[in-house]
């Protein structure tokens, strides 16, 4: 499935989600990271990943969007299974943004996906999963392997803490040159101030007090 909009709140996705900055700049909030981005960046998010983008100040941002199950779409086209596993992309050393300045590869890839599906030439459909199976091949080799079933599982208890405080984390992005005061963020996830805590030290790995003044 592809798509392009600008991306608004705090979500996540059932499938992997692969995107390119079209238009603007910003930050992108994803797990405890924040990165920036600006035209002709990348973004590759696993499934179920809770992440948010933020545009600078006046500026307009435009992404577009590949949302599909790696596995199903381009099994028949690789032999090796662990290029296409969803779980290397939870290792914390897969960067997730990857900037056309530093890793121009992978955002050429993605810019050509989207160029190919908007000719519509013939044997398009191949071309974009050529394409885009090179792309995993490309980030496959940047990451480590070693662990990543015991990081994949930590990192899915994280992404479940993450969705339960979304509330305030979509309210820090849109209100951090304002007074947050904790009390405020509990009653938004419908929690206690003592269990808002527990939760960000868990998706987080930090308080909400430490998160805010950051």
């Amino acid at each position: 499935n592809l798509a392009s909009s600008p991306v608004r709140r705090l979500h996540s996705h059932k499938f992997l989600e692969m995107g390119l900055c079209l238009e603007g700049s910003g930050i992108f909030m994803y797990g405890d990271r924040i990165s920036s981005f600006s035209k002709g960046d990348a973004a590759v998010f696993p499934a179920e990943m809770p992440h948010y983008s933020k545009s600078s100040p006046k500026v307009q941002i435009k992404w577009g969007f590949i949302f599909f199950d790696p596995a199903k779409f381009l099994s028949p086209a690789c032999d090796r299974p662990e290029i296409l596993s969803n779980s290397y992309m939870s290792n914390a050393s897969f960067p997730c943004i990857f900037k056309a300045r530093k890793i121009p590869k992978i955002c050429a890839l993605l810019k050509k996906v989207f160029e190919s599906n908007k000719k519509r030439d013939l044997y398009f459909k191949t071309e974009i999963k050529l394409l885009i199976l090179q792309a995993f091949i490309l980030m496959s080799r940047s990451c480590e392997f070693r662990g990543e079933n015991k990081k994949s599982k930590s990192a899915e208890k994280n992404f479940s803490a993450i969705e339960r405080i979304s509330p305030a984390l979509n309210y820090i992005s849109n209100n951090y040159t304002k007074r947050i005061k904790v009390l405020n963020l509990a009653k938004l996830c419908g929690v206690s101030i003592e269990t808002l805590r527990r939760l960000f030290r868990k998706g987080l790995g930090r308080p909400p007090e430490n998160y805010v003044q950051n």
